[in-house]
């Protein structure tokens, strides 16, 4: 039988449920209307009337509008059998199989007589009990039920409420929709009564619209609604507009999945139109240009087959017919005032150098306890210098210094007062500008990579020193401040800054201690420099090791290591991320390719571990003259020769041919807790051997606790 067609037998039908609004925010309309039919669907499986394993839901999202349609929903749910266990049989009857009082008290309780009463019998002996069947709840209570915890569930920061309403939604609501089949089903939320009556476009048919036929929903809204309700077939034609407009004008548009999301949450019925603009505000900086379209007036903007910005773009109407031209004109004349400002500012600006911009910097707060900006470039160039002189560091001093003096200046520049979204970008500009080398024009820009996850990192030594300092003097001085990020608040953005750290450092290759150059911020640039009230002790050093230290769950989880993995490196604090790194991916790789010789080792890694925590202190070294034992002799012969080889392979951070040497251990490990007694009532032999015990454990801890590699039963 055909998706959606009426089954008689089983009265089964589509079901539409739609729930009007106002206008929806545009960023969030695909998350909320998958949400919303999720939870439909999931609340009607629930409920029985439909199989989720094989129901077919799609979910409709416009901008007035949140709608599921379900195949194959019944219009009840099947009946269920309610069980009531009453006495036991040995209570329930006397001697001459008379009922007792008990059951005689149950089967009134129940309606019936004790006759009418089945026997249960479980292992545990049997009882009498009441069975009847009860029938499903009506499609309308299911209904209203899955509305209501749609409802509350949807995934929105900030709810509504209107009028005297006591209810909340993401916006106020002013229509319920709920047909199943050809029927209205009478379900009820956020105040509103079901009927099978939907709205159109809001300027092209402005009218109510009768589904007949939950089937007929999108089809209706489209032929005679002028609503294209499917999210994502709005998006595929938006699309295709953009294509074939764009390739009339000669150009293509740049890929960029997040406006073509923005736009499709923007409209219902999509017209995609070309404008133009003056050929002379392409002297901006393409990035203002992009901006001006594509952040101001959510237009998409055109390039041609070298990526070079052409003078046109094309906007999305939510308007056809003869009103597109005018719609176009308007669309231009806008453009044309936004890039007049942006051409005002662009050229004011460099009539300033950034270096006289500094002074204005004082006049900007960073923090009410950690000064302006102005002192939090003194500090950043300061430590960026540090930075920059560390061993594994290939960077110019004197570049680093002057990218990090310079690295806010353009904050306090009209163009970006304008457009936030490029500092940085704009700076780059202004420093080659004044005559800066590229280098520090890049770091300029490039210090504040990444901006979010996923996202570049700073391409060379000065940017990459520059970005660290930036973002650990943030951590320090807020940390001291005690403004910790807790649950989900974070408003300064200290997660995202400790992953920018821990990125930089991992995959820049540059091998440097985090600790260090916390406790290096902490002492040296907080201690000596004005501008801040809190002076950061050891303590804050250590609480902004174990919070960059966390991050690390977050970064490499999503690769694929597991919690067991990341435990485990993560119980010997290796200081530096890039040493991390190596001990996770050797781990990893040596349970991966030798698993056997891994898991008997991680093992014996438990027992010890064990051990050792329930035993006296013992010696830090063995004595060979108390070896009693053959097993004794042969396992610190073997410690001593590939101890030693491994020992080189870690120094030069080689953890994957030391894990591979250790490996050679299993036998003579495995062998001495055969043959060996380690609790010995001998005190001075119980503590050699346990002293032989921890030779082993500190020789695997170079690289990772292997004792946690053994999940718990």
């Amino acid at each position: 039988m055909a998706a959606g067609k009426t089954d008689r037998a089983s009265r089964r039908a589509s079901l539409v449920v739609e729930i009007g609004t106002e206008e929806l925010p545009p960023r969030d309309l695909r998350q909320l209307g998958r949400a919303f039919a999720g939870r439909i669907k999931e609340g009607l499986a629930a409920a029985g009337v439909v199989d989720e394993a094989r129901a077919n839901c799609r979910y409709f999202a416009t901008p007035r509008r949140l709608a599921a349609l379900v195949h194959e929903v019944a219009a009840r749910p099947p009946s269920r059998v309610v069980e009531r266990r009453g006495p036991s049989l040995q209570a329930a009857y006397d001697a001459l199989g008379k009922p007792s009082r008990a059951a005689l008290g149950f089967a009134k309780s129940c309606g019936v007589e004790v006759a009418q009463l089945a026997t249960l019998k479980t292992d545990k002996g049997a009882w009498l009990v009441y069975r009847r069947r009860v029938a499903g709840a009506s499609l309308a209570a299911i209904v209203s039920a899955c509305l209501e915890d749609s409802a509350r569930r949807l995934p929105v920061a900030k709810r509504m409420r209107w009028g005297d309403h006591p209810d909340e939604f993401v916006r106020p609501a002013h229509w319920l929709l709920a047909v199943h089949g050809g029927r209205v089903v009478g379900a009820e939320v956020l105040g509103l009564k079901a009927d099978r009556l939907t709205r159109g476009h809001r300027f092209h048919a402005d009218r109510p619209l009768a589904v007949a036929h939950a089937d007929d929903y999108p089809g209706l809204l489209e032929s005679d609604g002028r609503v294209i309700a499917d999210f994502e077939r709005r998006r595929r034609v938006i699309a295709g507009q953009l294509k074939r407009l764009a390739k009339s004008a000669g150009g293509c548009v740049p890929e960029d999945a997040e406006l073509l999301d923005l736009v499709t949450g923007l409209v219902e019925w999509p017209r995609a139109l070309a404008g133009r603009f003056d050929r002379r505000f392409l002297k901006i900086p393409p990035e203002v240009l992009v901006a001006c379209m594509r952040d101001h007036q959510k237009f998409f903007p055109l390039v041609d087959a070298r990526g070079k910005l052409l003078p046109d773009f094309i906007a999305v109407s939510n308007i056809a017919g003869r009103v597109g031209a005018r719609v176009r004109r308007g669309n231009e004349r806008v453009l044309r005032a936004r890039l007049a400002d942006a051409e005002f500012f662009w050229m004011s600006d460099r009539k300033t150098p950034l270096e006289s911009r500094l002074e204005a910097l004082k006049g900007v707060r960073f923090h009410n306890r950690l000064g302006t900006l102005y002192d939090k470039t003194q500090r950043v160039s300061h430590f960026a210098a540090q930075i920059a002189g560390q061993h594994h560091v290939n960077a110019d001093i004197g570049e680093v210094r002057r990218a990090a003096r310079l690295c806010k200046a353009d904050l306090v520049t009209d163009l970006v007062g304008e457009f936030p979204a490029l500092q940085g970008v704009i700076g780059r500009y202004y420093a080659r500008q004044c005559g800066e080398n590229q280098r520090v024009a890049d770091a300029i820009e490039q210090h504040y990579w990444p901006r979010h996850a996923g996202d570049q990192l700073p391409h060379h030594a000065v940017g990459q020193c520059v970005a660290l300092a930036e973002r650990i003097d943030s951590l320090i001085g807020l940390f001291a401040c005690g403004d910790i990020p807790g649950g989900d608040k974070d408003p300064f953005a200290l997660r995202r800054a400790a992953l920018g750290v821990l990125r930089i450092l991992i995959e820049k290759q540059l091998d440097l201690d985090v600790h260090e150059l916390l406790t290096m911020c902490g002492q040296c640039c907080y201690a000596r420099l004005a501008g801040a009230e809190v002076k950061p002790d050891a303590q804050t050093v250590e609480r902004v090791f174990e919070f960059i230290l966390e991050r690390l769950k977050a970064y490499y989880q999503p690769m694929g290591y597991s919690a067991l993995e990341l435990a485990s490196v993560m119980a010997c604090k290796p200081r530096r991320p890039l040493d991390f790194d190596r001990r996770l991916k050797a781990l990893s790789g040596f349970f991966k390719t030798r698993p056997q010789a891994a898991e008997a080792l991680a093992a014996a890694n438990k027992r010890i571990a064990g051990i050792l925590n329930r035993a006296d202190a013992a010696p830090p070294r063995y004595e060979a003259s108390l070896f009693r034992h053959p097993a004794e002799t042969e396992l610190a012969r073997q410690l001593d020769a590939i101890g030693a080889r491994a020992g080189e392979c870690f120094s030069a951070n080689r953890y994957d041919a030391g894990l591979v040497a250790l490996s050679a251990l299993k036998r003579p490990i495995d062998e001495f807790f055969d043959q060996v007694m380690v609790m010995e009532r001998d005190t001075a032999l119980r503590h050699n051997r346990l002293a032989l015990l921890g030779r082993i454990r500190r020789l695997f801890l170079g690289v990772a606790d292997f004792s946690l590699m053994q999940a718990e039963p």
